[in-house]
């Protein structure tokens, strides 16, 4: 007979469009016996389990409205000013607190650019979220900025919406890949990804490197073959190489 509350970011599960939601939440609460459990083949799922259950599904209506650009400003001006975290503690409720990946919507693009050029990582925070191609060529611009902190970030938020062997779809990854690139996108990134290659930063030849392979063609090989024979004398001697 006591409040217990846990925290999330309804946000982080799904992308809304603008409309009115029936939100149903669901937590077993360990009340749950192993062998409904097993029944339930889809663990995975975000679908509710069907009953019988020993907990009740909770139900919310939510209206999601889509900020025009003068609210959106206004959004990101209140989370500038926001807390880093929700000092959260176990079973109560937390405060409100700044999560820009929450801002990934094109309305915040323009917004979170210039953030991001004027050093601040919390806009590349929220770029880094957004799954459309427009987003990409933010990263992709980023990437060439004078700052080499915000460079090399914008470089690894790339990374993270390219295929590669280790992901298992449907993942966050996989989202992002398939909804952020077009053609024009991979051969413009093939520019940052060669000038990555050509320099003397290890942790950048290493992200050029995850990009090509995924990016680039069986054109590259040639070019690609000089680079690692530079790479492969450059690094002989280093500790972890």
């Amino acid at each position: 007979d006591q409040e217990f509350c846990e925290d999330l970011q309804l946000m982080r599960y799904r992308e809304f469009e603008p409309g009115i939601y029936t939100v149903k939440v669901y937590h077993d609460l360990g009340w749950e016996k192993r062998e409904a459990l097993r029944a339930w083949t889809d663990r995975n799922s975000s679908d509710i389990p069907p009953a019988p259950r020993e907990a009740p599904v909770v139900t919310a209506i939510i209206r999601f409205a889509m900020p025009n650009e003068e609210q959106a400003r206004q959004v990101v001006d209140a989370m500038l000013a926001m807390p880093t975290d929700s000092n959260h503690t176990w079973g109560k409720r937390g405060r409100p607190f700044a999560d820009f990946e929450l801002l990934r919507y094109p309305v915040y693009l323009p917004i979170m650019k210039k953030l991001s050029q004027k050093g601040d990582a919390r806009g590349l925070e929220a770029i880094g979220a957004m799954a459309f191609p427009e987003a990409t060529a933010a990263l992709l611009e980023l990437m060439e900025q004078d700052n080499p902190a915000i460079a090399a970030e914008a470089g690894d938020l790339l990374l993270h919406r390219i295929s590669h062997k280790f992901d298992r779809p449907p993942s966050r990854t996989s989202y992002l890949f398939d909804r952020s690139w077009t053609d024009e996108l991979r051969k413009a990134a093939m520019k940052p990804v060669w000038k990555l290659l050509a320099g003397d930063d290890r942790e950048g030849i290493i992200r050029g490197a995850w990009l090509i392979q995924s990016l680039g063609s069986k054109d590259d090989i040639p070019a690609l073959i000089d680079v690692m024979d530079r790479v492969l004398v450059k690094y002989k001697n280093h500790r972890v190489e």
